[in-house]
């Protein structure tokens, strides 16, 4: 499952690349709640086949969009701080990538499974929600760190 959740990110970045940063992270928070749900829903139905698609769509948002839309975000607020901004990007970002997989493993084992990716899900698709919200308040808002 890790080489799709990678592969898929990786196969979708030339496009990524191509849109704004906005844009890209805007799309990247609607795919992982996409991806993650259909994944969610696959590993509770048993079906193999919903949990490999939520995986390939969850890979797209995550080491696509959002991760290259990030990044060319935080490098134009930079100035010039560039290499130690991008550094702390890439360890917020790996720890963003690593510390839920340990959180839903422990409790996965005290909790079952189904029921954390379910509690998972929906502090994902809340906290995606809340930073769409604020995407489309700073379209109202001209700031110097808007695109």
């Amino acid at each position: 499952m890790l080489f799709i959740f990678v592969i898929s990110g990786v196969l979708i970045q030339s496009f990524a690349r191509k849109l704004a940063a906005k844009r890209s992270q805007k799309l990247g928070s609607i795919l992982l709640v996409i991806g993650y749900l259909t994944f969610t829903c696959g590993a509770w139905l048993n079906v193999l086949a919903l949990v490999i698609a939520g995986v390939a769509i969850a890979g797209t948002a995550c080491y696509g969009f959002t991760y290259l839309g990030g990044l060319a975000q935080v490098v134009k607020i930079a100035d010039s701080q560039s290499a130690r901004v991008t550094s702390g990007y890439f360890v917020c970002a790996y720890l963003g990538y690593g510390l839920p997989v340990v959180l839903i493993g422990f409790l996965a084992e005290n909790l079952g499974t189904i029921a954390t990716l379910f509690g998972f899900g929906a502090i994902l698709t809340i906290s995606n929600i809340l930073l769409i919200l604020n995407y489309q308040n700073e379209k109202d808002s001209p700031s110097r760190f808007q695109s």
